[in-house]
């Protein structure tokens, strides 16, 4: 038979002195499983968010992609329709060109041939100017013949008057004649005026025929230039086209990877949830290993930790009473006793307080507790917490002041820190003589350690105050684990 049977059967003294190491063992092993089962549910908790995050990703890449793909499309189209309006344009401005072409042609050949007839005309004014000239002067002559025969014919008197009427006849003549060529000289002048006018027309319509030639020659190279644009437009749109394929398809892998995902966050989860209800239940079964502890200390059996108990009961009795005479001697009313307005110490990490007690048990605490810690190689510390897990003085070696490092902090510098875990509340709340708990005990920096814990109420007349804890591992028993 076991030795757990053999106790279950039999239980005496010596049976119960058997019975409770195996029990602590039971609780320590059973601390280690739950820490391990939180651990992993904790972990797959944050694997579960760091899923969603990356699903949530996924999910805006795949719309990303989506809106990308539409927008590609879009961009392609607008190419393709930009496209056929540029070689539309193209076209219309080849044809435009080449009518510009023949009409400039057309008038520049037309405005030549009237310059040269323009000039041909000039020309024959000016014969025609210089031959009026010259009969305008022969009519003068015979004017001034006229003249002279009359003159003679007026003195020779009867014998010259047939003489004189051929002479008046051909003064009229030349009176006539020389108004025929005044007008017809004005006339001359009038017609080359506006011969020499369009022969000026001629010229700048020849002159617009150029620069309307050399404006379709440019229109021609800038229909080329249509073009070249036209096909790199064909090409870019292409080249959307054959871009959007692969943007589709990142879509719908990153679709199928978003629901594969999703399908393993969901299972995760689960299987979070079943391993958080197991550590539950775990922690329920702890509690009960606890409990039969704690009955053991209560039966005042002959336990390993029997005199660890009765010190740790008579030191937050006396504790008590220390408080109970700092405030009879004015040292603190009972207010201040039970103050609970913490203030932030500024700059530490992890956060300390103070309250107004502090002050008080700086003064009545560390050689009290220095002395039990000192006193048995089993205890790792023994502190007084208040009744919400306060915690104002520790032991010297954990309440280092603190340094730039909260890792350090979290391990050495301990005192005037809040510690709302489990166990921690557990000890601060407990009314019973006795607590007895197994535990895993934060050290910071991710290190842990499994110990055990005694933890008796301290009264303040009458009035709970809080509790003493006295953390301890047993000779042969579990150390603890890094975690």
């Amino acid at each position: 038979m076991s030795a757990a049977a053999s106790a279950i059967s039999n239980p005496s003294q010596a049976s119960i002195h058997q019975l409770f190491p195996l029990s602590v063992s039971l609780g320590l092993a059973l601390t280690d499983a739950n820490a391990a089962l939180s651990d992993a549910s904790r972990y797959l908790s944050e694997q579960t968010q760091e899923l969603g995050l990356t699903e949530t990703s996924l999910g805006r890449m795949v719309q990303s992609s989506a809106t990308t793909a539409e927008r590609l499309a879009a961009v392609s189209e607008a190419a393709a329709e930009a496209s056929a309006k540029l070689a539309e344009a193209a076209r219309s401005t080849l044809v435009a060109v080449k009518e510009a072409k023949v009409c400039a042609s057309n008038l520049a050949s037309t405005a030549n041939e009237i310059d040269v007839q323009a000039m041909a005309a000039e020309s024959q004014v000016s014969d025609l100017k210089r031959s009026s000239d010259g009969i305008h002067k022969i009519a003068r002559e015979i004017q001034m013949l006229a003249v002279n025969a009359g003159v003679e014919a007026a003195r020779h008197g009867a014998a010259g008057r047939g003489f004189a009427v051929i002479a008046e006849a051909i003064k009229g003549l030349a009176d006539q004649t020389r108004l025929a060529t005044e007008a017809m000289g004005k006339h001359l002048n009038g017609l080359g005026a506006t011969v020499g006018s369009l022969h000026g027309c001629c010229q700048e319509n020849l002159e617009h025929a150029r620069r309307m030639d050399d404006a379709a020659l440019e229109a021609a190279r800038q229909s080329t230039t249509l073009g070249t644009v036209q096909n790199s437009v064909t090409q870019v749109a292409s080249q959307l086209g054959q871009a959007i394929n692969p943007v589709v398809q990142l879509a719908r892998t990153s679709q199928e990877i978003s629901a594969s995902m999703h399908s393993g966050s969901a299972q995760i989860n689960h299987a979070s949830q079943c391993i958080a209800t197991s550590s539950d239940r775990l922690g329920d079964i702890l509690s009960l290993s606890d409990a039969i502890n704690t009955c053991l200390m209560v039966m005042k059996a002959d336990l390993p930790i029997s005199d660890l108990g009765e010190r740790c009961k008579a030191t937050a009795q006396h504790i008590g009473q220390l408080f109970e005479a700092a405030i009879k001697a004015g040292e603190i009313d009972r207010a201040g006793m039970f103050d609970e307005q913490y203030r932030l110490i500024e700059g530490t990490n992890p956060e300390q307080y103070t309250t107004r007690f502090t002050a008080l048990t700086d003064k009545l605490l560390p050689d009290i507790q220095e002395r039990l810690l000192t006193s048995d190689s089993k205890i790792v510390f023994c502190a007084a917490v208040d009744r919400l897990g306060y915690l104002p003085t520790h032991n010297r070696k954990f309440s280092q002041p603190q340094s730039n490092d909260p890792v350090w902090n979290a391990q050495h510098s301990r005192n005037r820190r809040f510690f709302t875990d489990r166990a921690g509340l557990a000890s601060a709340r407990n009314r019973n003589p006795w607590l007895f708990q197994s535990y895993r005990r934060d050290m910071g920096g991710g290190r842990f350690v499994v110990m055990s814990e005694l933890a008796s109420p301290i009264l303040v007349g009458g009035r709970h105050w809080g509790g003493f804890r006295i953390g301890f591992q047993l000779a042969g028993g579990s150390h603890g684990r890094l975690g």
